[in-house]
C-alpha cells in the first residue's frame, strides 16, 4: 500500500532584486596637475564619458593647459545600479586623439550609486 503525503510547503526564497535603474546627472569638474608629454607647446585637453566600452560624451577642449576646468554636466539616462562609468583624458593636439597613445593622459572609474547623491573627488 502507498499513501500519499502531502510535504509542507518549502519556505520560498525571495528572488534576487533586479538593480536600481534611472537617469543620473554626471558632472566632469576638472583634472589638476596633469603630466605634460610635448616638451614645448601645453596641451589641449578634453575628457570623455564611456560606459560598457561605448562613448557617450565628450567634454569641450580646454586650450593651452595641465590643469583643465570643464563643469560639463551630462545626463545617463537608464544606469544601472552597480555599473560604472569612465572618464579619459586626451591631449588633442595630436589626431586623432583617441587612437595615438601619447594623447591619452589617464583615466579614471567610478562606481555608479543611485541611492543618494554624492560627489566623488579623486586626486
Amino acid at each position: 500500500m502507498i499513501r500519499r503525503t502531502s510535504l509542507p510547503p518549502s519556505p520560498r526564497t525571495a528572488a534576487p532584486r533586479p538593480p536600481k535603474r534611472g537617469n543620473l546627472l554626471f558632472t566632469i569638474i576638472s583634472a589638476e596637475n596633469l603630466s605634460k608629454r610635448d616638451k614645448f607647446v601645453a596641451p589641449d585637453l578634453f575628457a570623455t564619458l564611456s560606459q560598457f566600452g561605448k562613448k557617450l560624451f565628450t567634454t569641450p577642449t580646454i586650450k593651452k593647459t595641465l590643469s583643465p576646468v570643464w563643469e560639463a554636466t551630462y545626463e545617463l539616462l537608464d544606469v544601472s545600479e552597480g555599473s560604472s562609468v569612465v572618464i579619459s583624458v586626451f591631449n588633442e593636439k595630436r589626431l586623432p586623439a583617441m587612437l595615438d597613445p601619447d594623447c591619452f593622459l589617464g583615466e579614471c572609474t567610478v562606481p555608479v550609486h543611485l541611492s543618494y547623491p554624492c560627489k566623488i573627488i579623486t586626486t
